[in-house]
């Protein structure tokens, strides 16, 4: 296995993930439909973030992407699991849609392997943040 990617971003997780954020309306006789600005600036952001551990060549083998987010635990919640907003699917669909915008990969449809986890601040020091792995498999 080759590790393209193994990354720590610390930050406070946004809520705002995945494709269904979109809003429709009629600007003359078209239908338009944009993305929401939160899952924009939740793009964005991870964009700004990968985009400085990118070093050039894009990958065609079969993928391994494994993706934690910790998130803050608010002082009301008495549970350990977190089962709030946002719901990992969107969070799979935001993380490979800018891994493949940033050249990670020619096709999300490479990664055969995908975990995907949230949980309240990481276990060892309470941090939040956002850990992504991503290999080849050969």
């Amino acid at each position: 296995m080759s590790e393209l990617l193994n990354v720590w971003v610390p930050c406070n997780p946004p809520r705002a993930w995945g494709k269904n954020s979109k809003r429709a309306f009629v600007r003359g006789n078209h239908a338009v439909v944009v993305e929401g600005s939160n899952i924009k600036n939740t793009k964005e952001f991870l964009f700004g973030v990968l985009a400085g551990e990118y070093h050039g060549g894009m990958s065609e083998e079969p993928l391994k992407l494994s993706i934690q987010v910790f998130m803050q635990k608010p002082k009301s919640v008495k549970r350990h699991d977190c089962t709030v907003a946002p719901d990992i699917d969107g969070i799979a669909t935001t993380v490979m849609d800018v891994l493949e915008r940033l050249g990670f990969y020619k096709n999300d449809s490479q990664i055969i392997e995908l975990s995907v986890r949230k949980s309240y601040e990481h276990p060892f020091d309470g941090s939040t943040g956002i850990k992504i792995e991503l290999e080849e498999l050969l």
